[in-house]
């Protein structure tokens, strides 16, 4: 039985823009956000999705509705696929936060911002969510929308990537990865593309 997961970061918001640190403020899309989305509704629909994911913050949310419009399918939000949260750093700007971790004497992985979450706690967190949802919905075209640092988790365990590996990926908004899983391996089809953005 082969189940192929469908992977997409929200579009742009006004906070991804200026480089800030979202996390879990709740930070509407841009125009330019709900264009991307719009754009990428066009590609979704021909793959035959047959469950659709998001998380709980407006800026998924909305990209979910405008990319599943052809679909038809009830939409499931899962506050487990939320961002990471950066804590006392969000709104702030992204290189004034890379700074400051490499200022500390530990593994990125497992700095915890103030109130916020570190690399570690947040893939218990969101790991969990996606077993769930490949054991419950095994046979299915899934449909996930949700943000760049859960993604990036849930590669790693696709690919089996220890957060001590170093892997540099990056994820720009509404890109779109494909995996399919059948008898325990998987098999990458497509990674952060975002031809549907090229006119």
């Amino acid at each position: 039985m082969k189940t192929i997961i469908y992977l997409v970061r929200h579009g742009e918001t006004p906070w991804n823009k200026e480089k800030r640190l979202q996390g879990q403020k709740d930070i509407p899309l841009s125009e330019e956000g709900i264009k991307q989305a719009e754009a990428l509704s066009e590609t979704i629909k021909r793959h035959e999705i047959t469950k659709i994911y998001t998380s709980k913050l407006q800026r998924s949310i909305l990209t979910t509705r405008i990319i599943a419009k052809h679909l038809n399918l009830p939409i499931k939000y899962l506050k487990s696929l939320n961002e990471i949260s950066y804590g006392q750093w969000e709104g702030k700007l992204k290189h004034e936060y890379n700074e400051e971790i490499k200022k500390i004497n530990m593994p990125y992985y497992r700095y915890a911002p103030k109130n916020g979450e570190s690399n570690v706690k947040f893939k218990k967190r969101v790991i969990p969510s996606l077993k769930k949802i490949l054991l419950k919905d095994a046979g299915e075209k899934i449909l996930i929308v949700t943000h760049g640092a859960v993604i990036h988790a849930f590669i790693r365990y696709l690919r089996n990537i220890p957060y001590n590996k170093d892997l540099d990926l990056l994820f720009p908004n509404t890109c779109f990865s494909i995996y399919h899983i059948e008898n325990g391996k998987v098999t990458e089809e497509l990674f952060a593309d975002t031809s549907h953005l090229i006119i």
